[in-house]
């Protein structure tokens, strides 16, 4: 993280050229507006941003390869030449321009990036915040001279914070709004439902859970439950006997059923249960030193 944070500070204080540039994301293709900001505003402002989150924000941040489990205390890393990468910076590079004082629809524009130079590299740091702020129905005034006068109906509003910036072969992501920017948050509901389906037909799960599931990953923030499952756990679970039963049930604590059919399942028969479970196929839920099971911010990886 010091090599970013450092990388991060360089990157500002040498770049010659920046834009600003408000889009629309929500508009396929993305369209967007340049936001007339000098060299100088945006380069004050990107300096004081980056020595802000810097040194309050990002060193209290671990680095890690995405995904991983979208932890709080995490920025996610990613090779800037995913597909998925490349699509966003092609998306916004070929977007249509639309005259910033002629347009009156600012109040649709959903995000913005800052573009920086450095001789011929470009880093793009990107923020899901309306650049845009309309005064229209109120009255506000800032001191000029001893005076207050009254802010123009429309300013701009930039924010100390990034959802997501690219630099040189990386895109880091910060937030989950990094990830719906750039389109990775669709990817992981699509795979969290696949493991889902895996569940049931490798006979981990019983089909009769099939509905606490769905109605599990409908709730808030639940969809992409599943996106991150350890294949060597649902290996260890899927291959559950009535002679290995209780060893695996003792190695990651989780309860197992036999049904009527002779047939062995993870029990997910209550809310308690089901979390033990998600947690347990995504390594966030492991044993401490005293043999104790304990929670984990992000997917635990145990030692060779």
């Amino acid at each position: 993280m010091d090599d970013l944070i450092t990388k991060l500070k360089d990157i500002v204080k040498s770049a010659s050229d920046f834009c600003c540039y408000a889009i629309n994301t929500k508009k396929h293709p993305i369209v967007g507006t340049k936001v007339e900001l000098s060299n100088k505003q945006l380069s004050e402002f990107m300096i004081d941003a980056i020595d802000y989150l810097c040194e309050k924000k990002y060193t209290k941040n671990q680095l890690g390869d995405f995904p991983v489990a979208s932890p709080k205390d995490y920025i996610e890393r990613l090779l800037r030449s995913d597909a998925r990468i490349n699509n966003f910076i092609e998306a916004i590079e070929k977007m249509p321009l639309t005259p910033e004082l002629n347009n009156s629809d600012l109040k649709y524009y959903n995000a913005y990036f800052i573009l920086l130079y450095v001789g011929d590299r470009r880093y793009f740091f990107i923020t899901k915040k309306n650049v845009f702020v309309s005064f229209k129905k109120k009255f506000m005034y800032q001191v000029k001279k001893e005076t207050f006068q009254r802010l123009s109906d429309k300013i701009v509003n930039l924010t100390k914070h990034f959802d997501t910036f690219i630099v040189d072969d990386n895109c880091y992501i910060v937030t989950e709004d990094g990830k719906s920017l750039l389109g990775l948050e669709q990817d992981l509901v699509k795979k969290s439902n696949e493991i889902k389906e895996e569940l049931f037909v490798r006979n981990i799960l019983s089909e009769k859970d099939q509905n606490t599931i769905e109605a599990y990953m409908k709730k808030s923030g639940k969809a992409k439950c599943f996106a991150h499952t350890d294949e060597d756990i649902l290996r260890d679970l899927e291959s559950i006997t009535n002679e290995n039963k209780d060893s695996i049930s003792q190695k990651y604590r989780l309860p197992v059923i036999t049904t009527s059919e002779g047939d062995i399942h993870v029990d997910v028969s209550s809310d308690e249960k089901l979390k033990d479970f998600i947690d347990t196929i995504t390594r966030k839920r492991c044993l401490d030193f005293n043999n104790c099971v304990v929670g984990c911010t992000a997917p635990f990886i145990p030692r060779s």
